[in-house]
C-alpha cells in the first residue's frame, strides 16, 4: 500500500513480506530509501534512514523487548561513524565505528564496572588508552592488539 511510480513503490508506503516482516516509510524505485521503520517477525526493529535498501544515516536498532541495541550512524547497512552499542551482557560502547567494528576513539563501560577509554582499531583496543579497574586503579598507556600495557613486559 502506498505511492507508486512506473509500477514500482516510490514515495510513502508500507509493505509486509510473507515472513511477517514489514517496512513503513519512504521508497525510491522499489527500494527502502529515505526515512522508515523495518520490523522483523521476532519483534526487533530499525527506525531510521535508508539508502538503496540498506540502513544508511542515523538510526536505532531495537531488540524485540524494545531495548536499544545500537543507535547512531550507519553506512551500507552497518554501524559506521559514531554510535552506542548496548551488549546483551550489560557492556556499553560509545564511540567511533568503521564497517561494524569499534574503530577510532571510544568509551567501553563493562558490566563489571571497569572502563576503557581510548583508541580502537578494527574492533580491539589499540593505541593510547586508559583502563580503570573496579578497585579504582588506572592503567594508562599504549595498547597493542587488545593487550594491556602490563601484559607487554
Amino acid at each position: 500500500e502506498g505511492e507508486w511510480k512506473n509500477g514500482l513503490r516510490h514515495g510513502e508506503g508500507m509493505y509486509k513480506w510473507t515472513d511477517g516482516s514489514s517496512y513503513s516509510g519512504q521508497w525510491k524505485d522499489d527500494k527502502k530509501h529515505g526515512v522508515g521503520v523495518k520490523k522483523w517477525p521476532d519483534g526487533s526493529s530499525y527506525d531510521g534512514e535508508w539508502r538503496e535498501n540498506k540502513k544508511h544515516g542515523k538510526g536505532t536498532k531495537r531488540h524485540a523487548n524494545g531495548d536499544v541495541w545500537y543507535t547512531g550512524d550507519y553506512r551500507d547497512g552497518r554501524p559506521d561513524g559514531v554510535g552506542t552499542l548496548n551488549y546483551t551482557n550489560g557492556d556499553v560502547y560509545t564511540g567511533q565505528w568503521r564497517a561494524n567494528k569499534k574503530h577510532g576513539r571510544g568509551l567501553m563501560t563493562y558490566a563489571n564496572e571497569e572502563i576503557y577509554e581510548g583508541e580502537w582499531r578494527v574492533g580491539v583496543r589499540h593505541g593510547s588508552g586508559s583502563f580503570m579497574l573496579t578497585n579504582g586503579d588506572v592503567i594508562t598507556g599504549e595498547w597493542i592488539n587488545d593487550k594491556m600495557p602490563l601484559d607487554m613486559y
